[in-house]
């Protein structure tokens, strides 16, 4: 198209004079616009391509090409790599579980392959794809994601886990082996924090060599996870492996870290249903890895949904909440409403038996720093719904104090549920932050907010429209009045439908109507 295809010496300084100054004139391509596909000596393959200055020096340039799947030339290869990341059956005994830097982001959670140990012969072995983190990271809408399995371990298939297993649509691929998941429009599932997504089960041939097998996520296909908001959750990806153990080594010990990170739990006086070991555990993220009789030793593997796992509280008094805190707190509350502080609160230790491990293996809890400790819960704290004084009692002057805080917060104002002059020295100096959202949760009766507000006890974010208000205060005023009239005040009957999940799952326990929202 023009006369002298050579010429691109006659402007001084043609983006192929020199092909190292690609920045020289980096809006060159278009001085001469229909001249885009005559450069032969363009670096692209393709001279076509609105890119015909090798700016880029890769083979496909990072702009806007009319290409768009430039990471993958060949969209229709995905499967060219997957299933078969490493074709030697031997062992890579120098594989270790990837640990990528957390990204930076507004959402992030951890998704980890887990490990497990095996011999020669050893069939059903289970790994999960557990997933870490807040509530509002692990609340999607959709997510899919890809994995890679070393020759050597057999894949025998999977299961799905809790994580997501109430999303409406779950599929999975064999050739590449994928798995996605899908909520229903504008809706989200969430997974408890060490919940697992999937459970991939291997045999180990009698034949194969002891060593390191790696089981990772896919290059081709990362962790996508999205929330209901169609915001992208940054994923921390960590790989696992099966270590298949020479005849003769056993694994001597057990070690458990379950790092609380100053999470607690929340529960009504009136909750009579038994303490669930679950929801005590979801508070933090339970680790596990084993000490092998050669010295050798497991990572650090995520274990909250590990079958085969028993938690047991070790205060055999602690039944309920209820039966808690009529035993310790409800004595002491006075009738005139001068009582502070009538609410229970402890750390709570726990046992654990892991029938994974052989009869006699040693289990222990240690810290970080590999010291044994005990096994602790986050501080669980009970008391009265709509008692936003810590009285022990619902009454008008709770409702009062929840009119001024919404009004607060109208203006724009800072404003606190709790009176730290009424709260004893050593609570103000121990978790002031912690106690205000409990307060909150007490008050907060008709979302039972367990985080001041951010988020509703289903996961649903209500921080910008739904905070503590005066449909609270209202609600507590009739609490308060049948309770001033001698009657037996209800909020599974008080408060209107969709009941917030607590109050349902509490009044469903004590007989309440099955088909209340």
């Amino acid at each position: 198209e023009t006369e002298e295809p050579v010429s691109e010496t006659e402007e001084p300084v043609s983006e192929t004079e020199e092909p190292v100054s690609e920045t020289e004139e980096p809006v060159s391509e278009t001085e001469e616009p229909v001249s885009e596909t005559e450069e032969p000596v363009s670096e692209t393959e393709e001279p076509v391509s609105e890119t015909e200055e090798p700016v880029s020096e890769t083979e496909e340039p990072v702009s806007e090409t009319e290409e768009p799947v430039s990471e993958t030339e060949e969209p229709v290869s995905e499967t060219d790599n997957v299933v078969e990341p490493d074709t030697e059956p031997e062992p890579d005994t120098d594989v270790e579980p990837s640990d990528p830097v957390v990204p930076v982001g507004d959402y992030y959670a951890t998704w980890q392959i887990g490990n497990a140990s095996a011999y020669q012969g050893s069939t059903g072995i289970k790994i999960p794809v557990s997933v870490e983190g807040d509530a509002p990271d692990l609340t999607l809408n959709s997510f899919k994601f890809g994995i890679d399995i070393q020759d050597g371990p057999t894949y025998t298939g999977f299961t799905w886990g809790t994580a997501y297993n109430l999303m409406s649509e779950l599929s999975n691929e064999t050739a590449p082996l994928r798995f996605a998941g899908t909520a229903a429009a504008g809706t989200g599932v969430e997974a408890a924090n060490g919940s697992s997504v999937i459970y991939l089960t291997f045999d180990i041939p009698e034949t194969l060599d002891p060593g390191r097998y790696a089981i990772s996520f896919n290059e081709d296909n990362h962790v996508e996870a999205i929330r209901v908001d169609t915001a992208v959750v940054n994923i921390n990806e960590i790989n696992g492996y099966i270590d298949v153990l020479p005849a003769g080594v056993t694994v001597d010990t057990v070690e458990y870290q379950y790092n609380v990170v100053g999470k607690s739990k929340f529960y009504f006086a009136h909750d009579t249903r038994a303490f669930d070991m679950n929801d005590l555990l979801s508070m933090a993220t339970l680790k596990r890895r084993e000490i092998r009789s050669d010295g050798s030793m497991s990572d650090w593997t995520i274990a909250n949904s590990i079958e085969g796992l028993e938690f047991k509280l070790k205060d055999d008094t602690m039944t309920n909440p209820k039966a808690v805190y009529d035993a310790t707190i409800l004595p002491t509350v006075k009738d005139d409403d001068t009582t502070r502080n009538a609410y229970f609160r402890r750390t709570l230790e726990f046992t654990l038996t892991d029938a994974n491990a052989p009869e006699g293996t040693a289990i222990k809890f240690v810290d970080a720093d590999g010291n044994e400790t005990a096994a602790v819960t986050g501080n669980v704290y009970i008391g009265v719904k709509g008692d936003t004084s810590l009285s022990g009692i619902v009454n008008a002057y709770d409702a009062s104090i929840v009119l001024k805080y919404a009004a607060d917060a109208g203006a724009g104002l800072n404003s606190t549920l709790l009176d730290l002059s009424e709260v004893p020295a050593d609570e103000r100096t121990d978790t002031p932050d912690e106690l205000e959202a409990f307060v909150y949760f007490l008050s907060d009766v008709d979302q039972e907010s367990e985080d001041n507000g951010q988020y509703d006890s289903l996961g649903n974010y209500i921080g910008d429209v739904t905070y503590l208000n005066a449909a609270d205060a209202s609600f507590i005023l009739v609490y308060a009045a049948q309770a001033g009239a001698g009657l037996e005040p209800d909020w599974y009957e008080i408060l209107p439908e969709p009941l917030p999940k607590y109050t349902k799952a509490i009044g469903r326990a004590n007989g309440g109507v099955n088909d209340k929202n």
